[in-house]
């Protein structure tokens, strides 16, 4: 079966009905894409509008990516990752604390931070979502992503001044 739009919010054990909410609505108003998408949902519930499936084979997921037009995921790294290795800039909606979604906030900061050099769509509202969902599937080529080595290392060396930081400050709080 072909799959358009790919959704993975990962195997933690917090709830993402967010962004499942999200999708749904968007799927209400685009019921061609409906039988189209596959959700991932893991121990979050199911997609009430598009195909779900808790977990599936990580070498299943990459090979769905692969084949897809557009893949929506939280901020986790591997699927961030792995949806640009194959080719996507990756919608990515992160958990908040604030909503109980994951413990802390580190997947806002860590998907803030891949924003600033565009190697995701951020969306943190409904409306970013929807407007970069509608823009990827009205022009996927939108959302096509080529590697390119110098921008790998520019944020591999971002990633790393705010991991040096952040060990820093959190020393500092120690003492």
């Amino acid at each position: 079966m072909r799959t358009d739009i790919v959704c993975t919010i990962g195997t933690d054990h917090h709830q993402f009905g967010r962004l499942l909410d999200w999708l749904d609505d968007w799927l209400e108003a685009h019921p061609q894409y409906r039988a189209t998408t596959l959700v991932q949902h893991g121990q979050s519930r199911p997609s009430r509008l598009a195909r779900n499936q808790s977990f599936m084979p990580w070498a299943e997921l990459v090979e769905m990516m692969a084949n897809c037009q557009v893949v929506i995921t939280h901020a986790g790294p591997a699927s961030l990752f792995e949806a640009r290795a194959a080719g996507h800039l990756p919608i990515c909606v992160p958990r908040d604390p604030g909503l109980e979604e994951i413990v802390d906030a580190h997947q806002q900061r860590f998907a803030r931070l891949l924003a600033r050099d565009e190697l995701v769509a951020l969306c943190e509202n409904r409306a970013d979502f929807e407007a970069a969902l509608n823009r990827f599937v009205t022009d996927p080529a939108s959302q096509v992503v080529e590697y390119d080595q110098n921008r790998v290392a520019r944020t591999v060396a971002n990633l790393d001044t705010i991991m040096a930081e952040f060990a820093a400050k959190r020393t500092r709080r120690r003492r």
